[in-house]
This record gives C-alpha cells, structure tokens and sequence, in this order.
C-alpha cells in the first residue's frame, strides 16, 4: 500500500499507523501508513507590508539605470559610458527630489500617497512623462479649454476644497501689479515729501528782492 500524505493547515499533529493482514498461506503481513499534517507560520499583513516597503527601498537606493533599447544615434550614444554616467546622474538627481519634495509635501496623503519605492517612484515618473503630475506628484486638472493646472487646497469659508492652482500667465499678471503698485506708492510717498519740504520752508521767515529793471538792483 502506498503512502499517503496530507496537509491539513489546523492540525498540528504527527501520527502513525500500523494494520494487520493476513495471507492465505497463514503469514501475517504489516502494513504502516503515515499521515502528516502541519500548519504555516501565519504573517501578519502589517508585516507583509513592511517588509515589502523594505524591499522597494532597497531597490531604489541600488537602483542602477538599464540599457536604452533600440538602434540608431540616441541609443548609441545613451548606452557609451559617458551617457550611461550622466543618465545616472539625472536619475539620482530625480530621486534626491522626489524624496525630499515629493514624499514630504503637505499634498503626499491619503491612501494612494507616494511612498520610499522603486514602485511608487516609477509611478511618479511616469505621470510626470504623461503630464498628469507636475512636480511635487499633485494631479494636473484638465478643462474642456485645455486648461492644465495643478490641484491645490483653498479653504472657502472654513471649508477645505480643490482648485486648479494659478497659471504661470496669471502668477507673472499678478506679480506685475504688485510690482506696479509698489511704484507707485513709492512715488506717492516721495511727492508728499516733497510737498512738506515745501510747506516748511514757506513758513520759515524769508525776504524776497525788489522788483527791478533789467536786473539792476
């Protein structure tokens, strides 16, 4: 007879046994089957989710940048030393941005919030190549006119919305007023200092020349 093994997750124990048979010759036969059960050691989801997160940081501090695919003059030169080096560079340079920006902005919460992975950092990357994100990873909104700006928090009486954030356009009119503005109260506060200077003198005791002829005194 063979033997048989099961598995049987909520049983931890190990027995054996041993049956008797006859023949028709009169000799005893025995026979052992065994039957072994064990049970996992059961991970917990937090620490699932731990070590996972230790892995995708680990690959994103030894994160080496791969081969450009294809043929032709960018390839070639994307794949010499020299653009090897440099697109290494640019990558770490990304990456020292994406942590100290992205992860750490006001805007980084919630559930789908960007986290210290290769995964997540790749995530980043590609909204950005898309034009989805902007820099610190918030969601470009998109109008019907091809309005593309990103989405900030405005509280409006006492209540925390999203809206589209101010174009560069409407950033530069805005700082233009100020600066306009400025000027002019500067040239405001010089013309009334003027106009004092001139009112005090006039108060001071002065004595005007004689009308004469031709400049003769």
């Amino acid at each position: 007879m063979p033997h048989h093994t099961r598995y049987e997750p909520n049983n931890q124990t190990r027995s054996k046994k041993s049956t008797s048979t006859g023949s028709g010759n009169g000799n005893t036969r025995t026979h052992h089957s065994s039957n072994v059960t064990y049970t996992p050691t059961p991970v917990s989801s937090a620490a699932a989710k731990r070590q996972k997160k230790a892995v995708g940081k680990s690959q994103l501090d030894n994160y080496k940048v791969k081969q450009v695919s294809g043929v032709g003059v960018i390839p070639f030169i994307a794949n010499t030393a020299t653009g090897t080096k440099l697109r290494q560079i640019s990558f770490e340079k990304n990456r020292e941005f994406y942590r100290k920006k992205v992860l750490t902005s006001k805007y980084n919460v919630g559930e789908d919030k960007y986290e210290d992975t290769l995964d997540s950092y790749k995530t980043y990357m590609k909204g950005r190549q898309e034009g989805t994100l902007d820099a610190y990873g918030r969601t470009i909104s998109k109008s019907g006119n091809g309005d593309t700006r990103p989405v900030v928090e405005k509280n409006v009486g006492g209540r925390t919305i999203l809206a589209a954030a101010p174009t560069e356009a409407e950033v530069s009119q805005s700082d233009a007023a100020n600066a306009a503005e400025t000027k002019l109260t500067k040239r405001r506060v010089k013309a009334r200092g003027r106009k004092m200077n001139i009112y005090a003198q006039s108060k001071d005791k002065l004595t005007l020349g004689k009308k004469t002829l031709l400049g003769v005194v």
